[in-house]
């Protein structure tokens, strides 16, 4: 799974890996010490690397930096992310009229949505999540 995670990475998948070493670091997986007695140290390097890349201390800043930096459309972005920050933009512009599509935008124009175009993206799904 470290080795999946990892090429996952490679990948720029970062949902998928992100989702993956979080079932890894899950309490009933990190209390197998046979088992990961018996995993390669190496990979438990990688793993602890990996780790480190998706270190929430500071809204995940150095995964959020180094995502910044890569082209829109090429990579998978962390979705509990994306949706965390929709959820405070639309908490912060409650007092504004027409949430609906001029957020989306504003949301796409900022970065946080590099892969998603407004198109794409339903925003009657959006109101209806988030009860705006």
């Amino acid at each position: 799974m470290i080795k999946l995670a990892k090429e996952l990475k490679l990948m720029d998948n970062y949902n998928s890996c992100l989702a993956i070493i979080s079932g890894l670091n899950m309490a009933s997986v990190s209390r197998l010490r046979q088992t990961w007695a018996a995993i390669d140290p190496h990979r438990l390097k990688q793993m602890q690397q990996i780790e480190q890349f998706f270190t929430p201390t500071q809204n995940y800043k150095t995964y959020r930096n180094y995502v910044a930096n890569l082209p829109a459309g090429s990579y998978i972005p962390i979705l509990s992310i994306i949706l965390k920050d929709i959820y405070f933009l639309t908490d912060a512009n409650q007092k504004t009229p027409s949430v609906g599509r001029s957020l989306v935008k504003a949301i796409r124009n900022s970065g946080v949505l590099p892969r998603f175009s407004v198109n794409t993206m339903s925003t009657s799904v959006i109101q209806s999540t988030y009860a705006l």
